[in-house]
């Protein structure tokens, strides 16, 4: 006890507590299994039983203590679901490893388990021994691993596969050749197949139950294996069998979308891959620990070996198909990202032509616009030689003014020659009596006139004035 709840065990699950364990929900199944005596051939005894609150835990704790009978123990705590809780309270779940008396290295793959949000989080590999750290006891072994698989969920989403884990915890008394274990998120089909194992081996011992495990879990890897090769032949075609060119799609389109779902799929490879090696060094820690063990009392079964060696095989095998499928995608990953390149390229090819021609036609809108500025500067010059000349005939008009008004006055009836004597006809100029009329309606008009032109020059002047004066109080 003083081992479980050291301080550094309670540091590793206090942070994720609320996400591994339920508050009150608990279903702990409980199989054991009896081995025959020597000398009958029946098979073993498996009897089933589930604890369904802490108080059944904790009895069913309290009457395993007392019994003289020794058999080999299973504790299954299942999942709802492969990301949700473990269905045991922490209290529980304290009690049966204090009752086990289990090893802290244990509690690194309790705090895989639980809610979650991606398969990464709290991702935990390897194979953990007593022996690892040289302090295996002579009556006592314990090892523990979680292994990864793949299993269908049955839901209808785009990838029907998921990863899932089974913590597997295996403790070995020597003398009575007594095994505790706890498993930890097995789904039904693997206690299913364990139970027909178990069941069914009349020699049974510890490593056949690990080689039980090892072989429930492996066989999704195959058709996983076809699923990621089917999914990357999709962009493999893609990539061999797309136009080059952005206009010839030739039923292929090839986008950045493309690059995205290959890292999607590369993600996938890793992450299986790193599963198939941890399960390999599992199968390579039970078979050396098996064969190494000098405190059983029965030999390891040949059966047993040869069916751990075969899974060692097969592992290695689907882990180099992954290296293969590695390879063809990164080759698929740089031929589509070359085409998109190239597109890219020529894309960026017409926008600089696109951009040239729009310069061009700038430059000739500027030409044209020189062209109507200096037309433009050649009327204002023409205009001015035009206002020049005007000027000249203004002032010669203002000149010939004065002598246009003499002859014009001398010409009406305003002035008269009258002859002095009958033999000198119009020697002598007289003003006509009404000229007076002359001057009365003339002086007023220019006077009128002269004051008119003094107001307007007046105005204009104020009116500047006001503007300036306006637009010099906004700028202060």
């Amino acid at each position: 006890m003083s081992t479980i709840f050291s301080q550094r065990a309670k540091a590793r699950l206090q942070a994720n507590t609320s996400k591994i364990f339920t508050q009150d929900d608990v279903d702990v199944m409980v199989l054991n299994v009896t081995r025959p005596k020597q000398g009958f051939p029946d098979c073993p005894s498996v009897t089933e039983e589930h604890l369904k609150s802490s108080r059944n835990v904790e009895t069913y704790i309290h009457e395993i203590t007392n019994s003289r009978i020794f058999s080999n123990t299973l504790f299954v705590i299942p999942q709802e679901h492969s990301w949700s809780r473990l269905k045991i309270t922490e209290a529980a779940f304290g009690s049966l490893v204090g009752f086990i008396d289990v090893f802290p290295q244990f509690l690194d793959l309790v705090s895989a388990f639980g809610t979650k949000t991606s398969e990464d989080e709290r991702l935990v590999h390897g194979w953990r021994s007593c022996s690892e750290q040289q302090t295996c006891l002579q009556k006592q072994h314990e090892l523990c691993y979680n292994i990864q698989y793949v299993e269908k969920h049955g839901r209808k989403l785009q990838d029907p596969w998921s990863v899932r884990q089974v913590g597997v915890y295996h403790q070995l008394c020597e003398n009575v050749e007594q095994s505790r274990w706890l498993l930890l998120g097995p789904m039904q089909s693997l206690l299913s197949s364990l139970k027909n194992t178990i069941a069914s081996e009349a020699n049974s011992c510890y490593l056949t139950i690990h080689a039980a495990l090892l072989l429930s879990t492996s066989t999704g890897w195959p058709e996983y294996i076809e699923y990621l090769k089917t999914e990357l032949q999709k962009h493999d075609d893609k990539a061999c069998y797309s136009a080059i060119k952005q206009g010839k799609s030739q039923g292929f389109t090839v986008s950045y979308l493309d690059l995205q779902n290959l890292h999607i799929l590369q993600a996938k490879f890793n992450r299986a891959k790193a599963a198939i090696e941890n399960s390999v060094d599992i199968a390579e820690g039970c078979l050396k620990h098996a064969l190494a063990s000098e405190h059983s009392a029965s030999p390891v079964p040949a059966e047993s070996t040869n069916l751990i060696n075969v899974y060692i095989v097969e592992m290695r095998g689907y882990k180099a198909s992954l290296e293969r499928l590695n390879r063809q995608l990164d080759s698929t990953l740089d031929l589509l990202s070359k085409i998109l390149a190239f597109r890219n390229g020529e894309l960026l090819n017409t926008s600089v032509n696109a951009s040239g021609k729009m310069l061009q036609s700038l430059v000739d809108l500027t030409n044209q616009g020189k062209e109507h500025q200096e037309t433009l500067a050649f009327l204002a010059t023409t205009g001015q030689a035009d206002s020049a000349i005007l000027k000249a005939l203004a002032v010669v008009a203002t000149v010939c003014l004065p002598a246009s008004l003499v002859a014009t006055v001398f010409s009406s009836s305003l002035i008269q020659s009258v002859g002095v004597t009958e033999e000198v006809p119009a020697n002598h100029i007289v003003v006509a009596s009404q000229f007076w009329i002359y001057l009365v309606i003339s002086l007023p008009l220019m006077a009128i006139t002269l004051l008119w032109i003094l107001y307007l020059g007046r105005k204009s002047r104020l009116d500047m004035y006001s503007v300036m004066t306006r637009q010099s109080l906004k700028s202060a």
